[in-house]
């Protein structure tokens, strides 16, 4: 069985959350900003360089949300959510060939968009008790 792991940021500015469109499968989804991690790499210093690779914005303090485990394609899937605290810059897409629409949405509208194994539904459930 092959395992991976990776990590996604919940970042808020006001009341809205950064959310990222991508083509996985022919398929648009929608996922917060993340990857997977490299060899020996922490989550949040994941979260970090794959927000500023993906984003183009710096996060420094992070607090951890939730985790949640499934399979996908006969893979099995650890993800870390952590929220970012405080971010410098200004979203912007970095990576065109992996995503094609980023935008701050509330809570609301985010509940209404596509996405993989309920990835966005988890970590809000989280924050919003």
């Amino acid at each position: 069985m092959i395992k991976k792991s990776f990590v996604r940021v919940v970042i808020q500015r006001e009341d809205k959350i950064l959310v990222m469109k991508s083509i996985y499968k022919n398929e648009e989804v929608w996922n917060y900003p993340g990857g997977k991690l490299e060899e020996n790499e922490s989550s949040y210093d994941a979260a970090k360089r794959e927000i500023l690779e993906e984003c183009g914005i710096s996060i420094e303090k992070l607090k951890y949300i939730c985790e949640k485990t499934f399979y996908l394609d006969d893979i099995l899937w650890h993800g870390v959510f952590l929220l970012a605290e405080n971010f410098e810059g200004e979203p912007c897409i970095k990576e065109p060939h992996k995503c094609s629409e980023i935008g701050f949405k509330t809570p609301e509208e985010i509940l209404k968009l596509s996405s993989l194994s309920g990835l966005l539904v988890e970590p809000l459930s989280h924050l919003f008790q």
